[in-house]
């Protein structure tokens, strides 16, 4: 399963609205991944300033969430995104799913939960906080 949104495609206000009235009441859950993520990724082709974030930029990340796996490609200003695991990601994240429910509901920050070892990578630094970067931004455009 893949999604990519390109910058002429409508934002799914819907489920901006959802993903985002569930961070702000605390009831957003892991069946709520998916949708996260989805969201994430239109916002990452959607809006101005992540889209100046990410501009020029090719990383490849393989995300483990306890035992989902989702890949998140960032390929000269576009994202894209898919569940399941990807052949050679350039960084491979791995966080447990409360930790991650944190991370998204705003109580946890994720350079501290980095530092804390509740977020672990394998690559390099750089794009471990690049990512990390992204999702703050991302976070900042919910409200959290």
């Amino acid at each position: 399963m893949l999604w990519r949104v390109n910058g002429q495609s409508q934002l799914d206000r819907g489920l901006l609205n959802s993903i985002t009235g569930k961070i702000a009441d605390g009831t957003l859950a892991k069946t709520d991944l998916l949708d996260c993520l989805r969201l994430f990724c239109m916002l990452c082709n959607h809006d101005d300033e992540i889209r100046f974030e990410i501009k020029d930029y090719s990383q490849s990340y393989q995300l483990e969430i306890g035992s989902q796996h989702f890949a998140v490609v960032f390929l000269r200003g576009a994202c894209e995104a898919r569940l399941g695991d990807m052949e050679s990601p350039d960084i491979t994240m791995k966080v447990d799913l409360a930790n991650l429910l944190s991370l998204l509901m705003g109580s946890l920050n994720s350079g501290a939960a980095h530092m804390n070892g509740d977020i672990q990578y394998k690559g390099t630094k750089n794009g471990a906080i690049k990512l990390q970067s992204i999702f703050e931004l991302f976070l900042d455009k919910l409200g959290i």
